[in-house]
């Protein structure tokens, strides 16, 4: 089989399986002393607790509370790890993971 078969064909799969996906927005971020959470703007919630990621578990504080947002997840500069939105909600049974890693996204509305 040709190669640029392949590739086609992996493409089409890529925008059938992305249509049948729900994409989720983010309109919240936040830490406490525990863990990361998200929300999305239908009212979904899903987290990951800082023990599970050993630079945010051994992270002062502050350094937890200085993120930045992307529109695919979180980095922490001062600690240089990051966290992408999709894999939080897929752990937390909420979405299924995408080839393109955009089912769950950030933007500023």
């Amino acid at each position: 089989m040709d190669v640029g078969v392949i590739e086609a064909d992996h493409r089409t799969l890529a925008r059938i399986f992305q249509a049948e996906m729900k994409q989720m927005r983010i309109d919240k971020v936040w830490v406490d002393d525990h863990a990361v959470y998200a929300s999305t703007a239908d009212g979904q919630q899903a987290s990951y607790e800082f023990s599970l990621w050993p630079r945010l578990a051994n992270a002062s504080q502050q350094q937890r509370e200085e993120f930045e947002l992307s529109y695919s997840g979180i980095h922490w500069p001062a600690i240089d790890e990051d966290l992408s939105f999709e894999g939080m909600f897929c752990a937390a049974g909420l979405c299924q993971r995408s080839l393109t890693e955009d089912n769950v996204y950030y933007s500023v509305v």
